[in-house]
């Protein structure tokens, strides 16, 4: 991810260790593309003070490599509750100590007991919390028997959006003043692109027609079978060629949700992506005629922003986090029924006024936020934590 360095001046301190923890992070996840261009920019910011970045293995995030940055690799045993446990109590506490940090970016969304350094705790989601259904049981367990103790630990703590925010101070009464929202920016590569350039892309990609899209991880939580069902009633309603691109990177036409693609009636007018470009990715994006998200629930709001840039409306669920960060940049339908979905779609298929006002408002959000001053908000959190 792209973005541009500009001064955030900042006061200079005595050069510190600070340690950040990544070790959970996958490709393109919703946390990665939260803190990668944060960190790009305090890292370049601030050569005076070292980093080091604790992962599983190497680095995913496209930092590069600047004297000021090291990378540890702790890989994981198994993916159990008991290994989590020991790993949190004992062997990261060790590994700062060893490393001598002068504070810790937790940014795993969970907490290092018994260690006296300072900890800066990343909130991305509460999803075991609010949403338990569709979280792996050992990992829903672990987290709903440890957060309290993590959030309480943590010296200060960085929530993605208000609701989590409103959520940590409500069901682990953690005091309001140690806690910071710190928003998403959005990517400088998506941007608009011309009517010449969207024919090209569409001929490209969806035989010269219009297309809704999705893409990140397909799993339960994303809902691509209700996102399936309110197509197909959106095709029945409109008998219109419009098409559907997936872009996925986490699954191949083997995974059972897109396995099911094979015997969906409108198979032919669904199209399955992987692997694609910065480029083309950002290229199909601005080209789409509506992004449609409508999982149970959304973490990855600079993905949103991002959409928004390119002047393409969007359709999601009708969940607190995203309304009060969308607000009338998106419309919103109720995740659990394919007919309300489907007539969100038709309703920016069939009244270009409100397909207009959508775009519009959605360029006025997205200038209220820029990973400079995100970056700017999170530097002063980790002074914070470390005074």
């Amino acid at each position: 991810m792209l973005v541009s360095l500009q001064c955030l001046q900042l006061p200079n301190f005595v050069p510190m260790i600070i340690a950040v923890n990544t070790r959970t992070f996958t490709e393109n996840s919703a946390m990665l593309n939260f803190i990668e261009p944060c960190l790009q920019l305090i890292v370049a910011q601030h050569p005076e003070h070292s980093f080091i970045f604790i992962a599983e293995k190497p680095m995913l995030m496209q930092i590069g490599k600047p004297q000021n940055v090291q990378t540890v690799i702790i890989k994981q045993q198994a993916a159990i509750p008991l290994l989590w446990k020991i790993w949190h109590r004992y062997k990261l506490p060790f590994l700062l100590k060893k490393i001598k940090a002068n504070v810790l970016i937790n940014a795993a969304g969970d907490g290092a007991m018994r260690t006296k350094v300072p900890q800066c705790l990343i909130v991305n989601n509460l999803n075991f919390l609010l949403y338990p259904e569709w979280n792996i049981k050992k990992y829903k367990w672990y987290m709903q028997s440890n957060s309290g103790a993590f959030y309480q630990k943590a010296t200060k703590i960085i929530a993605a959006t208000p609701f989590l925010k409103k959520q940590l101070i409500a069901q682990y009464k953690v005091d309001e003043s140690k806690i910071a929202v710190i928003y998403p920016g959005t990517n400088p590569l998506y941007q608009p692109i011309t009517w010449d350039e969207k024919e090209l892309i569409k001929e490209q990609f969806s035989n010269g027609k219009e297309y809704f899209l999705f893409y990140g991880e397909v799993n339960l939580s994303a809902n691509i079978i209700m996102l399936l069902k309110a197509f197909s009633f959106f095709k029945k309603r409109q008998k219109s060629n419009m098409q559907l691109i997936i872009i996925t990177k986490n699954a191949d036409e083997n995974h059972p949700v897109l396995a099911s693609i094979a015997t969906y009636k409108y198979r032919n007018e669904v199209i399955l992506l992987r692997k694609l470009t910065a480029q083309n990715l950002h290229s199909i994006t601005a080209a789409a005629y509506a992004f449609v998200s409508v999982g149970y629930y959304e973490n990855d709001f600079s993905k949103l922003f991002n959409v928004l840039q390119c002047r393409v409306p969007v359709v999601t669920g009708n969940l607190e986090a995203n309304i009060e960060m969308l607000a009338g940049a998106a419309l919103y339908a109720n995740p659990t029924n394919f007919e309300d979905i489907a007539d969100k779609m038709m309703l920016l298929f069939k009244n270009e006024d409100k397909r207009l006002n959508c775009i519009e408002n959605g360029e006025q959000i997205i200038k209220e936020y820029s990973w400079e001053l995100s970056a700017h908000i999170f530097w002063k959190t980790i002074l914070a934590t470390i005074e």
